[in-house]
């Protein structure tokens, strides 16, 4: 009964929030000046952040120092606001996230200090507040990419025709509604056949664009973002019930891996974006925490699954509802997108497998067998009709795509190495604090023939290696125009699995918890902290092009080119491949286990270490600032190798991208910078020896007659001109060679392109890299 009325309370208080918030947006000013209209998003919706801050904990009521920090923001928001200051809005907007991620790291203390662990509502409700105060300054940002327009046209043509034809929506400019860029077909879309000519469908699914119809038609664009929010919240969620089903009765360690899970990078930035991955990261914790409940060896949550945490024997036999969300999930990730299909065949035969295996699973082996059967079927189904309508099984797939072991093993390599440590596209590049998965993998790898219950078992783990291949076998392994790790959103739930045991206190795996580092936590969790308030400041920052750098390091690279050297080179790419991108993953491997196994004073990992007034928050704030100034340092003092010439730390001087910024699949070109008549490039290579010498890679292009010639200047004295041959009907790359010449430290080479004549732009020189040796 207490339960229903807290119930009750908080739907009326939500509800009345939310009046209030419709309030606000009629009383602010609609069109606010430039750079204004996210902030006044914020100030909309904070009464209703503040009713799902309030309804997570009753107790846990602010202080009178974080009452009047808020007042203070919220004055100094209603004033930058009337003023429209637009240089202050960014300022102001990262104060109130940083105040809104202070108030969820306080709560999320509270829930940890709890006995039985909090129920599903406060682990939904957190996420859900923190997602939506970020998301009027993220999505107004930066519009609309890659995918998501597609996904919101399909999206607007279920809500408005009821149709996913989609040849009336291009025809009529739908796309204004949510994007100023023009928005065309997709190369390879399907189009209608006999009986539906003219029509114009998407290779996209379906599915989500239908479950946010709804919203779309009451409120459009804000409505599907509003239930992007709420997937990406319910996926923290069941990640959160799946981790307690595996680890019963470890409340605090479940409740750490699910602050992970939920406020780190990756799905902080993916909430309220179009991507099918934060949805079907929800399917895959949903399976997961009935696969637990099929392992009869555990024991799991209660036989309500919601509030409590159960270490019955009664308690680890599945029930019918969950061997129904089994099928459904396992159903709808394939109908999410087919690349899904990897994760539900693995899948399916584990839950085989479980049942076979356990005593308590007899009495619900028919059904499960009956439900995995139509589920076989239904996919069955959709190939048929995949068939029929687009005249291919696999709809936009082939066969050669599903052909891994005919990838190159190096390529596979760079995809899956890239997914983790890629420097722009990588998830722990990203999110710091996910290195811990690996001591973690290592745990897992050590307990797997122990059958431990406080460690993952390796049929999950297992599970996800065929979707891994899939996608690292692609070319696009970095998942296109989107923030980092998209292919791998999906799998956090999965992820998330392997860090509970590093936080278990009891028994063999205290000794082996205790050999964490005690400054490790503290000093992946503030990096992870900086980066997410950069990126939720700066959310096009996120975006990197396929060239081996980051849209971070590139602006660094033009703030301190001349005062810290070339320090990309110190990062991994996959996408240009250099020293740092197989020694980086391997010190980082070896790094991390070595601090894992290390024998600490340290009592635990636990996050109740994260008292501010504990003295390894600023001890590891002291260490990132001295592991930053000995990378600036590294960056100054090591000699240069490589230099690539489309890096931001190089000066350009006319010349363009090559290719352009928006080719599809760039890493089929090698990339570089285009030199035309007039245009320099200006390099200051840290000398590693009196003599240099430069390996020009370039690419003539149009030039049909000898003559042209590449010039390279220290200073005002020509230290090489190199010719460049004539390129004939099949552009090939060349490698142009200097002798050795003098170069005193600090000084700048300036490379231009000579030609005997005027030349039209189409005719011009492509310069990709150049390696470097001292002597």
């Amino acid at each position: 009964m207490r339960a229903s009325a807290a119930a009750a309370r908080t739907a009326w208080e939500i509800v009345a929030a939310s009046l209030a918030s419709f309030a606000l947006a009629r009383l602010l000013p609609a069109a606010a000046p430039e750079g204004m209209s996210g902030l006044r998003g914020m100030l909309v919706v904070l009464p209703v952040v503040a009713a799902l801050f309030a309804s997570v904990s009753r107790r846990a009521r602010p202080a009178f120092v974080e009452l009047a920090l808020w007042a203070g923001w919220l004055g100094l928001a209603l004033h930058s606001f009337s003023l429209g200051i637009p240089g202050l809005t960014p300022l102001v907007a990262g104060a109130g996230l940083a105040l809104a991620g202070v108030r969820t790291a306080r709560l999320v203390l509270h829930l940890r200090r709890g006995v039985t662990g909090p129920g599903l509502w406060p682990v939904f409700a957190l996420p859900l507040a923190l997602y939506l105060f970020a998301w009027p300054w993220a999505t107004t940002a930066r519009a609309p990419d890659g995918d998501e327009p597609y996904y919101l046209l399909l999206t607007q043509s279920l809500a408005t025709d009821g149709d996913v034809d989609l040849a009336n929506e291009y025809r009529d400019a739908a796309w204004k509604r949510f994007s100023d860029v023009p928005i065309a077909p997709q190369p390879g879309d399907p189009v209608g056949g006999p009986g539906h000519e003219g029509a114009i469908y998407s290779r996209h699914s379906a599915l989500l664009p239908a479950i946010l119809a709804p919203l779309y038609r009451l409120a459009g664009p804000y409505g599907a973002q509003l239930g992007m929010l709420l997937l990406a919240a319910g996926a923290a969620a069941a990640g959160f019930a799946a981790a307690r089903a595996r680890f019963a009765g470890e409340v605090r360690s479940v409740v750490d891996s699910w602050t992970i899970l939920a406020f780190a990078p990756p799905l902080l930035l993916y909430a309220g974006q179009f991507w099918v991955e934060v949805p079907a990261a929800l399917l895959l914790a949903l399976a997961l925490r009935s696969l637990a409940r099929l392992d009869s060896t555990q024991a799991v949550d209660g036989v309500d699954g919601l509030d409590a945490l159960e270490t019955s024997a009664a308690s680890a036999r599945p029930a019918r509802r969950d061997l129904i969300v089994l099928a459904l999930a396992l159903l709808f990730l394939p109908l999410l997108k087919l690349r899904f299909l990897a994760l539900t065949i693995p899948l399916g035969a584990l839950a085989v497998m479980r049942l076979r295996r356990g005593r308590e699973n007899r009495r619900v082996r028919p059904e499960l067998f009956g439900l995995l059967a139509g589920v076989a079927l239904a996919l069955v189904a959709l190939g048929a009709w995949n068939f029929l309508r687009y005249g291919n099984p696999l709809r936009m797939y082939a066969i050669r795509d599903l052909a891994i072991f005919d990838v190159p093993w190096s390529d596979q390599l760079r995809g899956d190495f890239g997914l983790f440590f890629d420097a722009a596209f990588g998830l722990f590049a990203l999110s710091p604090i996910w290195l811990l998965l690996l001591p973690g993998l290592g745990l897992a790898i050590l307990h797997a023939r122990r059958r431990d219950p406080t460690h993952t078992p390796p049929g999950e783990l297992l599970a996800l290696v065929p979707y891994l291949l899939f996608v690292g076998m692609r070319r696009e392994w970095y998942g296109g125009w989107s923030p980092p790790f998209r292919y791998g959103v999906v799998l956090l739930p999965a992820l998330a699995l392997l860090l509970p045991p590093l936080f278990v206190r009891r028994g063999r795996q205290g000794e082996i918890r205790r050999g964490l580092a005690p400054l490790l936590v503290p000093a992946l969790a503030l990096s992870t902290t900086l980066l997410a308030m950069v990126y939720l400041i700066h959310p096009a920052w996120s975006y990197s092009l396929a060239d081996g750098s980051s849209r971070l390091l590139d602006e660094l690279a033009r703030s301190f080119a001349h005062r810290t050297g070339d320090w990309i080179r110190l990062f991994p790419s996959m996408a240009r491949p250099r020293r740092a991108t197989w020694l980086v993953p391997l010190v980082a491997t070896v790094a991390m286990l070595g601090l894992a196994t290390w024998r600490s004073r340290a009592r635990s990992l636990h996050v109740s270490s994260a008292d501010p007034r504990n003295l390894r928050w600023p001890a590891a704030a002291l260490a990132l600032l001295l592991g930053g100034s000995a990378l600036a340092l590294a960056a100054q003092r090591l000699p240069t190798s490589r230099l690539e010439f489309e890096d931001a730390g190089i000066e350009h001087s006319g010349g363009a991208l090559y290719p352009e910024r928006w080719t599809v699949d760039r890493t089929r070109f090698s990339g570089g910078w285009v030199l035309r008549d007039g245009a320099a490039l200006v390099v200051r290579p840290i000398a590693g020896g009196a003599l240099c010498q430069l390996k020009i890679r370039a690419l003539p292009v149009g030039l049909t007659t000898a003559g042209a010639r590449i010039a390279v200047r220290d200073g005002a004295a020509l230290v090489a001109s190199l010719p460049v041959p004539a390129s004939g009907a099949e552009e090939n790359w060349v490698t142009l060679e200097t002798a050795p010449f003098p170069f005193m430290p600090g000084d700048a080479l300036r490379i231009s392109l000579e030609l005997p004549e005027k030349l039209p732009a189409r005719r011009f020189v492509v310069l990709d890299r150049a390696d470097v040796e001292w002597r």
